[in-house]
């Protein structure tokens, strides 16, 4: 009775939210085109599954097994080519940490006066460590040297293998649940034409290389839902602790799916037993806060930044709620320089704080959710998640800046093709949201929503940069999944599979 509740409840919540972001995206495009093309990729995906399952007597386990290496194929090396095209010289915070890990490889795993980059954005030092390792192992095995094409082509396939492993974690997940040749090869399609996965292949940074966390925690959620015995979920739940922190290092977001974890555990398992529900709790948040600690230390104690610097350097982590608690919500360099003006981190955060709060006080109750509302129609409504705004500075002259450079021959269409996956899949997955009302108990389906909608709360009061939507985007894709499935279930009138 519990679950069912809370199942109801929360898809409620959640539906409510998601169908007035998704209404207020279509209105600030503002054309009924847009509309249209959504509209036309749902139909178009049913179809193409319905299809599917009209011929699935003749999906044979050799037939799926050729198919599906065949649309693997077109994937990696058609979407090989096309990232070639795309490859680009690191800009931004993407430049800082790939010239501070060349920085490392020369100077002994020391950055001395690069120090300064990881005192201010502390978050970042997970992935120069992941940067080094790449850079060193280019270095060391292949002889590549920093800023030229070697280093170039052999960064952008590196990224480009993180998102065919995400890629490849969200088919698995839906295979394992599901268990259908034609979902396997729905599902294929699906993520294998999700155009920001080519787009943003050639920008290795933290949103690329953390997108297979989120199918990866659902994995181990489908794990622990099948367990027997509560030994085996406490394990599990200690490797999603693990898992959220090696996310959190490289991604301040990732820790959103251990909430929604814990939550699901808290709703499924063993309801009339609490010691179970806190025993995996327990397991999950101690391996999340130990492995912090640890990570902590090494970052203060570790030798790589010299932190002689400290004080003139030192940013609080209210300076991104800071940006985000008045127009534009953006990187806003007056208020950053304004912060390192400031004597010390206890001075900083304090003028943040009261900043923020002057900000969201200066709002009546309506101005602050039209805030709200709009930031998030900004966020969620960019097709491409602003990966077009980073593939300016293209390595070499390309076929594909007819494509990304507004005024070429092919920008508009492209533009168009982008919004026609990009409303579709979230038309999609807002309908599934609704699928929630008619399920018995809460499935793996159910943790994705409850994930998207952590996102939603957290980006509705962090710095805005539609970017940081891309490393939950597996998750999406998840759900549009469910809701064809579930369509042409019901017009057939065919039993749902159990997980």
């Amino acid at each position: 009775m519990f679950e069912k509740l809370a199942k109801n409840g929360a898809a409620a919540v959640t539906a409510a939210l998601f169908v007035l972001l998704y209404g207020n995206i279509l209105i600030y495009k503002g054309s009924v085109k847009y509309a249209v093309l959504a509209a036309a990729y749902a139909v178009g995906m049913i179809v193409f599954y319905l299809l599917l399952d009209r011929f699935s007597h003749q999906l044979t386990p050799m037939r799926t097994r050729v198919i599906t290496l065949l649309i693997w194929a077109v994937i990696i090396f058609g979407g090989g080519f096309v990232v070639y095209g795309f490859r680009e010289y690191m800009i931004i915070d993407m430049k800082e940490v790939y010239d501070s890990a060349w920085h490392l490889i020369r100077n002994s795993g020391q950055l001395g006066e690069r120090s300064w980059y990881f005192i201010r954005c502390k978050n970042n030092f997970g992935f120069l460590l992941l940067s080094y390792i790449v850079h060193h192992t280019g270095f060391r095995k292949f002889g590549i040297r920093q800023n030229t094409e070697a280093s170039v082509n052999f960064v952008t396939y590196v990224n480009f293998a993180f998102v065919l492993l995400a890629m490849w974690l969200t088919v698995q997940i839906i295979r394992k649940i599901n268990n259908s040749p034609q979902v396997h090869i729905l599902a294929l399609v699906i993520v294998g034409s999700y155009l920001p996965f080519y787009i943003w292949s050639p920008l290795f940074y933290t949103d690329t290389t953390t997108m297979f966390f989120p199918p990866l925690m659902l994995y181990l959620y489908y794990a622990l839902s099948k367990a027997k015995d509560n030994s085996t979920r406490v394990l599990i739940s200690i490797a999603a602790g693990l898992i959220c922190m090696a996310g959190y290092a490289l991604k301040g977001s990732v820790p959103i799916l251990l909430i929604a974890f814990l939550i699901m555990i808290f709703i499924k398992i063993d309801k009339n037993s609490r010691k179970n529900i806190m025993a995996c709790c327990l397991a999950a948040v101690l391996a999340f806060g130990i492995s912090y600690k640890a990570y902590d230390r090494y970052y203060y104690n570790s030798g790589i930044i010299d932190f002689s610097t400290r004080q003139q350097n030192e940013l609080p982590l209210e300076l991104w709620f800071l940006f985000a608690s008045h127009q534009p919500a953006e990187w806003y360099m007056e208020e950053y320089n304004y912060m390192l003006s400031l004597p010390d981190i206890e001075t900083r955060k304090a003028e943040a704080v009261r900043m923020i709060k002057e900000n969201y006080s200066s709002y009546s109750p309506k101005e602050r959710m039209d805030f709200i509302r709009d930031k998030n129609m900004l966020i969620w409504g960019e097709e491409t998640f602003t990966g077009l705004d980073y593939l300016y500075n293209a390595y070499t002259g390309s076929w594909t800046h007819n494509f990304i450079i507004p005024g070429y021959p092919f920008y508009a269409p492209f533009r168009y093709l982008c919004n026609f996956v990009h409303l579709g899949t979230l038309l999609l997955f807002v309908v599934s949201v609704f699928t929630e009302f008619f399920k018995k108990k809460t499935d793996v389906y159910s943790m994705a929503k409850i994930t998207l909608v952590g996102v939603l709360i957290f980006l509705s009061f962090w710095e805005r940069n539609a970017r940081y939507v891309l490393t939950f985007t597996p998750l999406i894709l998840v759900c549009c999944v469910e809701t064809i499935v579930f369509i042409s279930r019901k017009i057939f009138c065919k039993p749902v599979d159990k997980q």
